[in-house]
């Protein structure tokens, strides 16, 4: 590596969650984790299982869940579905993206 990161993205398929995800948390290359997710069903899949993950992790003074960022894909009940998730999780929604094509 080149130096010291501030930010590191990773997009991760949600019919394809491994432990893979979890090399760069063990290593010490994050200090907070946040999750990006829509409210479809195979993204919270995926939310859920990285959120298991880092918990795993809580007691080895590895990274620490800080919180989930919406990114809508304007499905029916999206942010009730995301809001519910980060209930049962313990975490707050601490940004939420708007639709945009020109993302796509």
């Amino acid at each position: 590596m080149c130096g010291k990161r501030d930010f590191v993205f990773y997009d991760i398929l949600g019919d394809v969650v491994c432990g893979g995800f979890a090399a760069p948390i063990r290593d010490n290359y994050a200090d907070e984790v946040i999750i990006i997710t829509s409210g479809e069903k195979m993204a919270l899949f995926a939310a859920k299982n990285i959120a298991a993950a880092v918990k795993n992790f809580e007691d080895r003074d590895y990274a620490k869940l800080k919180g989930i960022i919406l990114n809508r894909r304007n499905i029916k009940n999206e942010l009730e579905y995301v809001e519910a998730f980060a209930k049962e999780e313990g975490l707050e929604i601490i940004g939420d993206i708007p639709r945009d094509d020109a993302f796509q």
